[in-house]
């Protein structure tokens, strides 16, 4: 099994011994759990980068949107620039929200569809936004996506007005 450095990540042979690239003893990792997620988006293998945006997104870890949003312009794995995206609109800051914004011109489509998603949903002139660059953009699946998410928070909205138990729905 691989192992790598929790400090560089350079493949070593033990994880028992020290790491032969920066001297750092792999027993005990300091820091605690945000800063190891924070450090594992640099990490080389790809699904390691994505798990780690996931839980910064899950977390709400504010202080990672400049983490996250070097990922999404920098990272050439798709799958985990658009975790990132969905990370960064979890977190919601103006920060995550701007990043969003240039994430939408994305070489990758999947980026731009979450990104168009992640703005329809941040509402007010991010919804505008997400719309105009939806319509620009040459992919059906992101010219879409704004329209879904805006449809989506239109139905929610009229069942909340209508109340969904009087008119034999669930209520939620």
């Amino acid at each position: 099994m691989k192992s790598f450095c929790w400090n560089c990540f350079q493949v070593i042979e033990s994880s028992e011994a020290p790491c032969p690239r920066c001297g750092q003893s792999q027993c005990a990792v300091p820091g605690d759990f945000c800063e190891k997620l924070l450090r594992a988006l640099n990490h080389p293998i790809g699904e390691t980068r994505r798990r780690a945006a996931f839980l910064l997104g899950e977390k709400r870890v504010s202080k990672a949107a400049a983490n996250l949003a070097s990922l999404v312009d920098g990272d050439c794995d798709p799958y985990v620039a658009k975790e990132a995206v969905s990370a960064l609109a979890k977190i919601g800051s103006s920060q995550a929200l701007h990043a969003i914004e240039r994430a939408a011109s994305h070489r990758s489509f999947m980026v731009r569809e979450g990104a168009v998603q992640a703005l329809a949903a941040a509402g007010g002139r991010w919804t505008r936004l997400a719309r105009r660059i939806a319509d620009s953009d040459l992919s059906p699946s992101v010219k879409s996506a704004a329209g879904t998410v805006t449809a989506k928070r239109g139905r929610l909205a009229r069942r909340a007005r209508v109340g969904g138990a009087e008119k034999g729905g669930r209520s939620y």
